[in-house]
């Protein structure tokens, strides 16, 4: 029973960043760590949880373009704060963004497949 029970318990994540300077950490909890970056200037929520139906694949941004004028592309995008648009999604650099957790190639992915289930989204400023 206690196996069944882990498959069924709630995945978590804890995302810690600098006030300063947006870079921090992406704690997949149980598993491995990866260098992230978001906004200083944006109010994110302390405890959250997702769905995996909230892993959402490549979505091109509404909101911003790349350097030919088309939608940015934001591969292994996780939904994480759905009213605001925010997501957890691959980024060249971490620096730059405007709400959303960068991860670096390859880590976005690892952290994308790591979300199997209800995972709960913990955030604090350092």
């Amino acid at each position: 029973h206690s196996f069944h029970f882990f498959l069924m318990s709630t995945q978590k994540i804890k995302i810690c960043l600098n006030k300063t300077t947006g870079l921090g950490t992406l704690e997949c909890v149980g598993g491995s760590t990866y260098n992230c970056g978001g906004d200083i200037n944006f109010k994110y929520p302390e405890d959250t949880t997702i769905q995996p139906s909230d892993k959402k694949g490549t979505v091109y941004s509404g909101e911003f373009v790349d350097s030919n004028n088309n939608p940015f592309e934001m591969k292994f995008s996780i939904l994480w704060i759905g009213q605001r648009g925010v997501y957890i999604h691959e980024m060249g650099q971490l620096e730059g963004s405007h709400g959303c957790i960068h991860l670096l190639p390859g880590d976005a992915e690892s952290v994308y497949n790591w979300v199997q289930r209800k995972t709960r989204i913990l955030f604090k400023w350092e």
